[in-house]
């Protein structure tokens, strides 16, 4: 148990402290690579729904189902929280069978950022690698020891951020990326 709350801790500070404020020091590299997404798996046809702009009647444990899950584990734990700064998230954690008893469970997350644009994202330690996803928003990714954190523009200063803690950092990229396409299908597109 004490593990499963140590990864839910590991993931929940990846996701939000990928969308903090910028914090002052050393500038880091904006940019190191690009992100690909001819192997996510998933096909888009067009944006999230427009008849619903408004991303604040968006519940972050509706935007990824059950079914779209099992494929990457046997995730038996969702939990629907705020940040310390009320941003709205949802985690998924993963039985302990479907870890080692060396690792941690897997686990993923959605936060859903109402107060902060994409350029607000921050490099976890991994870089930033810039891309769009397959309906053309745009997307950073970054990685930390903990897992991959992919942040998505929504709006000028409204962005989501899609983390897995699966494994290795790429199996959790790789979960990232397609759990980011997923999502995008169901975020507004204003």
């Amino acid at each position: 148990m004490r593990n499963v709350s140590l990864g839910l801790l590991v993931l929940v500070s990846l996701v939000s402290a990928s969308c903090s404020e910028a914090m002052s020091g050393s500038p880091q590299s904006d940019v190191t690579g690009e992100v690909s997404r001819s192997a996510s798996g998933v096909t888009a046809e067009k944006p999230g729904p427009a008849a619903n702009s408004d991303i604040s009647t968006v519940e972050p444990c509706d935007l990824v189902d059950d079914s779209t899950l099992s494929r990457f584990a046997e995730f038996v734990e969702k939990k629907a929280k705020k940040t310390q700064t009320g941003e709205p998230y949802c985690t998924w954690s993963a039985s302990r069978t479907s870890a080692s008893s060396e690792e941690w469970p897997p686990m993923v997350g959605v936060l859903i950022d109402p107060d902060a644009g994409l350029d607000q994202f921050q490099d976890r330690g991994g870089g930033l690698q810039r891309g769009k996803t397959d309906n053309g928003r745009p997307i950073i990714r970054t990685t930390s020891d903990s897992g991959c954190a992919v942040g998505m523009a929504v709006e000028d200063d409204v962005h989501v951020v899609v983390s897995a803690g699966i494994k290795d950092i790429e199996e959790s990229c790789r979960v990232a990326d397609q759990l980011v396409e997923v999502v995008d299908q169901k975020i507004p597109w204003v």
